[in-house]
């Protein structure tokens, strides 16, 4: 509401060679508005992922996921300090 509106950017103008699927999956993955979003049980049965995609190893969770952090109230510097301690811990 507050942002300006701007006009939507063709991949396919960008990207003249790429697969066509991808990106179609791609803008709908970048849709601005969440109800006009892809799922991702939609993305998953997208037929750009048909070689990735086995419903049988792709378990669901039955309720929303939640991430602590979203209750934390961090602000953008705390968050990027536990970001590069994490990679210090796991890439030494």
């Amino acid at each position: 509401r507050s942002l300006p509106h701007c006009q939507r950017v063709v991949l396919g103008k960008y990207y003249p060679h790429s697969n066509p699927q991808a990106l179609d999956l791609i803008d709908r993955m970048l849709q601005f508005n969440p109800h006009k979003r892809i799922t991702v049980e939609e993305a998953l049965s997208h037929p750009y992922m048909a070689t990735l995609h086995d419903p049988s190893d792709e378990p669901c969770c039955p309720q929303p996921f939640h991430f602590p952090l979203d209750d934390s109230h961090l602000n953008g510097f705390h968050i990027r300090d536990l970001i590069y301690e994490d990679i210090m811990m796991n890439h030494q």
